[in-house]
C-alpha cells in the first residue's frame, strides 16, 4: 500500500506573489480528505504537494509502483494496492509529452473546456459555473454505461495554474511554462439535484 505522508506547506518565498488576490479556492469546494490533510490551497503548496507525492510514489525503491509503459511520449505507472484512503481502487499516474504543442495552455483547455469533444467514455460534461474563477472549474461528468453497468457520475474540482505566473523564475527556466492541475472531488453537498 502507498502511504502518502502529510506534506507540510512550504514557507512563503520572499518577494513572491503567492498571496495574489487572483488565486482563490472557494472553501466550500474543499473535501474531507483535503481538510484532514490540512491542504494549503496556494500555488507554492500545491506544487510542493504534487511534486512530493510523485517522488514518494514513483521515485523510490519500495516496489509499490509498476512502470507499465515507457516511451518517448508516454509513461504510465500503476499501483494495484491503492492508497491509504482506499486500497481497493488502483492508482494510475501518467506523463504525456505532446510534441507539436508549443503552448501547454491548449492541454489545460482540452481538459477543462473541451473534454466532451474528445472523451468517448463520457455521456456528458456539465460545468457548474457558479464555482468558476481564474484558477478553478467544477464539472459534473456522467460516464456512459459499460457492459451492462449503470452510468456513473462524479463532480470534479480542477484547480490549475501556470508555474511561471506564481513563481519568480529566470527567463531561461524551462519549467516556467509548466501547468499544475489539482483534480479531486468536491464535498457531497455540491452534488446537483
Amino acid at each position: 500500500m502507498v502511504n502518502f505522508k502529510k506534506i507540510d506547506p512550504l514557507p512563503p518565498v520572499k518577494g513572491s506573489s503567492f498571496s495574489r488576490p487572483d488565486f482563490v479556492v472557494d472553501p466550500s469546494l474543499v473535501n474531507k480528505w483535503e481538510v484532514d490533510l490540512s491542504i494549503d490551497f496556494q500555488p507554492e503548496s500545491i506544487m510542493n504537494y504534487i511534486d512530493e507525492w510523485f517522488r514518494q510514489g514513483i521515485e523510490n525503491n519500495e516496489g509499490n509502483w509498476n512502470c507499465r509503459k515507457d516511451t518517448d511520449f508516454v509513461k504510465v505507472w500503476t499501483c494495484s494496492n491503492g492508497s491509504e484512503y482506499n486500497n481497493g481502487i488502483p492508482l494510475i499516474r501518467s506523463q504525456h509529452y505532446f510534441e507539436d504543442i508549443d503552448d501547454p495552455l491548449i492541454l489545460v483547455k482540452a481538459l477543462n473546456e473541451f473534454r466532451n469533444f474528445w472523451d468517448d467514455a463520457l455521456e456528458s460534461v456539465t460545468e457548474l459555473p457558479e464555482y468558476r474563477n481564474n484558477n478553478t472549474i467544477v464539472v459534473r461528468n456522467i460516464n456512459k454505461s459499460v457492459i451492462g453497468t449503470k452510468k456513473r457520475d462524479c463532480i470534479d474540482k480542477k484547480i490549475f495554474f501556470k508555474k511561471g505566473d506564481y513563481l519568480d523564475l529566470p527567463e531561461d527556466d524551462v519549467t516556467k511554462d509548466d501547468y499544475y492541475m489539482w483534480i479531486t472531488s468536491t464535498p457531497d453537498e455540491i452534488f446537483p439535484p
